[in-house]
This record gives C-alpha cells, structure tokens and sequence, in this order.
C-alpha cells in the first residue's frame, strides 16, 4: 500500500497547481491514508467485520467525490488521477476480505 500512497502522493504535489480547494485536497489525502492504515490492520489480521467493510467502502466513496471534485474543472488532472489509485486499493482489501457482495436468496433461481 505504500507505493501506491507514495505514488498517489507523487501525482498530488504535481498537479497542485491544478486544485482549487487544497485544503480539501489535503484532507482528502490525509483521510486516504486514515482508510488505508485500517486497510493495513485488516489485512495484517485476513479479517474484516462487515461494519467495517461497508464504512471503508463509504468512507473511500465520500473521499474519492471530494478529492474529484477539488479538482479545477478544465485542467490537465480533471479525473484527479491522485485518488484512482488510493481508493483501488481499499476496494481491493475488502473486495479480498470481504468477497463479492452475495446475491440475495432467490428460491426460483
């Protein structure tokens, strides 16, 4: 996870200049790292309760739409390129947790 916060990190100091609100972005990176620091905790210990699958899937959610847009419209990192790798990541530990979300029962199937 480290690379990919490093690299995330990397892209965000190149396109400051493209951010219309950074303290957002700066909060957003900083919540990133939060969620990726349980990220870490749960995979260092292969489990996850759904509780906390769900706030992670949110939390990401909610951080990848401000970190989007916090980004000048019209600009050289308009998909702010800096969060797609963050948040892959969060998704990949509870997507191997966690597992694909299951279908309901369905007794016609």
């Amino acid at each position: 996870m480290l690379p990919v916060l490093l690299s995330g990190l990397t892209l965000l100091c190149l396109r400051w200049q493209d951010t219309r609100w950074p303290a957002v972005t700066v909060a957003v990176f900083a919540g990133m790292v939060c969620v990726a620091v349980v990220c870490a905790r749960c995979l260092s210990q292969v489990q996850m309760t759904r509780r906390a699958a769900v706030s992670l899937t949110a939390a990401v959610t909610v951080l990848a739409a401000l970190g989007t847009l916090a980004v000048a419209p019209g600009t050289i990192d308009g998909f702010s390129f800096w969060v797609s790798g963050n948040t892959g990541i969060v998704i990949a530990a509870v997507y191997f947790l966690r597992g694909p979300v299951p279908r309901p029962y369905d007794p016609c199937a």
